[in-house]
């Protein structure tokens, strides 16, 4: 290669790898939750903090309470992210309704080097507690994240007076958040360990189980309330969302890798439901197990409960209600102890019992402020 061809090589790498750096853009996690259609298709460069929950796997910023969905490009196959998530998509019988297109998006691949192995290792190391810990990881993580955002102003499902679907956009879990970054490469990693100290201390407590069909744990848990109660038919209806045997709602209930970008996202699916919505819960069967799975499934039926209904409008509500089903599940089933991401502590047998409605009501409100706070 002569001198002058070589220099003319050289020229167009730098070029083109100082138009690459270019791309990236500075922002942060409020900046781009809080305006998420302004940043769709861009690269960002974001500092915040990662938190995994039952069913998120947010970056948040430091000057608000709003938070982005984070997801790895699929085949990532990462330990890392929620024990489970629900996606929708519009079923073929969902005439008249629009879904956001399934865009032609610039490919992520993700950087697989030494940080990110130690970020997916610390959001999935789980902390040593007594009891149940209800998709619980040790750490949060503090990092710099550069990755494409996917972004919406207009997120969640759609409907007419009637209740008819009429669209569907947003990502994450039940597709309720409007800016999703798709990570791309890691740096500056740091944990934050989270303070599990609040935790009681139990023995022989209900930390995991044998039990393999959750439907039925569930149940036999519904069935230690009077029957007709209002706790009973809470369990009932979360049970009720996830379909009959032989009858398809349009639910369906997978389990494998949680945080990558779902296929087929903004396409209609092949098959029609009654609603022309379908629901796919996706649960990580290495975060979940037995009991604990029983629970989870408890609180994504009542998830399900409440998108299909008219009253629990956006995620925190209808977080709030498929952990008060949670919490009622755990009761029935006579354990002792509940403890929440970020080391909440929502229920225990040891509180006086007419302190234990506010006590939970209290750990419920602050959990709720602390980790499911997302821009809408």
């Amino acid at each position: 290669m002569t001198g002058w061809v070589r220099c003319l090589v050289a020229a167009v790498w730098v070029s083109g790898a100082a138009s690459a750096a270019a791309q990236i853009v500075d922002a942060t996690a409020c900046d781009v939750a809080g305006h998420p259609a302004k940043y769709d298709g861009r690269t960002v460069r974001i500092k915040g903090l990662v938190q995994v929950g039952l069913d998120s796997f947010q970056v948040r910023g430091a000057s608000c309470n709003s938070g982005l969905w984070l997801s790895y490009p699929a085949g990532t196959k990462a330990r890392s992210g929620p024990a489970a998530v629900i996606t929708l998509r519009l079923a073929s019988n969902a005439s008249n309704a629009s879904s956001s297109p399934a865009k032609a998006r610039t490919a992520v691949v993700l950087e697989r080097n030494k940080d990110f192995e130690t970020f997916d290792a610390l959001l999935s190391e789980k902390p040593k507690t007594p009891g149940m810990c209800l998709g619980c990881v040790k750490n949060d993580v503090q990092a710099t994240l550069i990755g494409r955002v996917d972004g919406t102003d207009d997120p969640g499902l759609k409907r007419d007076a009637g209740g008819k679907v009429t669209g569907l956009d947003g990502f994450g879990n039940l597709n309720e958040y409007g800016a999703r970054l798709v990570l791309q490469s890691v740096s500056d990693v740091s944990a934050k360990e989270i303070d599990f100290t609040q935790t009681p201390k139990v023995k022989d407590d209900n930390a995991g189980g044998n039990g393999r069909d959750f439907v039925a744990i569930t149940k036999k848990s519904a069935a230690a309330f009077a029957r007709g109660s209002d706790a009973a038919n809470q369990i009932q209806r979360a049970l009720d969302a996830l379909g009959a045997p032989g009858v398809d709602n349009g639910v369906t209930i997978e389990f494998g890798a949680t945080a990558e970008v779902p296929a087929g996202e903004g396409i209609k699916g092949a098959k029609p439901s009654p609603d022309g919505l379908l629901l796919t819960i996706r649960i990580d069967t290495d975060k979940l197990k037995g009991d604990a799975l029983s629970r989870a499934i408890a609180h994504e039926g009542a998830l399900l409960d409440a998108e299909r209904g008219t009253e629990q409008k956006g995620l925190p509500p209808r977080e709030n209600a498929a952990w008060q089903t949670t919490l009622l599940v755990a009761i029935g089933a006579r354990q002792k102890t509940l403890t929440l991401p970020g080391g909440v502590v929502l229920w225990s047998e040891s509180w006086p019992e007419p302190q234990r409605t506010a006590n939970a009501t209290a750990a419920l409100t602050q959990y709720l402020t602390d980790h499911e706070q997302i821009a809408r």
